[in-house]
């Protein structure tokens, strides 16, 4: 993870919570539940899959889509009150999901594609949930971001959220489903399965899981990759190369992120 306003602030999951408080997240009183249940502390009003960063990894996309079915099999979906935007970088990944079963597990979840390319991290997510942005406006709670993207900056994503965590594709729905960046996935239930019952945390599902090896495989996402860009090394691109004039570079500053 990283944040919660610059990309450079890396921490384990387990200091998130008192990443947030230190940032200035603060508890609420939420007796009104106008979602159906009560509004946490450190709600996610953003979860978003996006184009860019570790989203280009099969393995993590894959792996958020096996979150999503292991999810759907419990009877979980994403909290009422967290928009979930899924926007890949290219229509590889719609195929490559789409052709493994696992892009509707994801829309079950609440993930659809909403678009390809550049959205929520450049904040094209759009609006919050009305109820979240009445709450936002009101000073009653501090919405929170969750995006694969690579920049967290306040009021990028949203001009409502300040603080924005990076994170990997199933954490992105790992915290769809939790709700909140207070959850403790390890000492906590992710939710209540069909029978009312806790439901363990969906991060069993490991990144180097031999299940997710052979999904990307059977996916043929890299093959695909290449037959639709077929430009890449011991190729020749189509486009002839732009005339570039010779100028001076300019230099990169120690410690930046860009």
């Amino acid at each position: 993870m990283a944040g919660p306003n610059l990309p450079h602030q890396r921490l384990p999951l387990s200091r998130l919570p008192a990443s947030f408080r230190r940032a200035g997240g603060r508890a609420y009183d939420h007796r009104a539940h106008a979602f159906g249940e009560p509004l946490p502390d450190g709600p996610v009003a953003v979860a978003a899959i996006t184009s860019c960063t570790n989203t280009a990894s099969p393995a993590l996309v894959v792996q958020a889509g096996l979150l999503a079915e292991r999810a759907v099999r419990l009877g979980l979906t994403a909290k009422p009150w967290v928009k979930t935007p899924l926007s890949p970088g290219s229509r590889v990944v719609e195929e490559y999901l789409r052709e493994s079963g696992l892009l509707p597990t994801l829309e079950k979840t609440g993930f659809h594609i909403v678009g390809f390319g550049c959205m929520t991290c450049i904040g094209n997510s759009g609006p919050l949930h009305p109820e979240m942005e009445r709450l936002a406006e009101a000073g009653a709670t501090e919405p929170v971001a969750v995006l694969s993207g690579n920049r967290n900056f306040a009021g990028r994503v949203n001009p409502r959220i300040s603080l924005s965590y990076l994170a990997s594709p199933p954490l992105v729905v790992a915290y769809a489903l939790a709700g909140s960046v207070l959850h403790d996935f390890d000492r906590e239930p992710i939710g209540t399965d069909r029978k009312g019952q806790p439901a363990p945390g969906p991060l069993a599902v490991r990144r180097g899981s031999r299940r997710v090896r052979r999904g990307v495989r059977t996916t043929g996402a890299v093959p695909r990759q290449r037959r639709t860009h077929p430009a890449g090394p011991g190729r020749r691109s189509r486009h002839p190369a732009a005339p570039v004039s010779p100028g001076t570079r300019s230099r990169r500053t120690k410690g930046s992120t860009t």
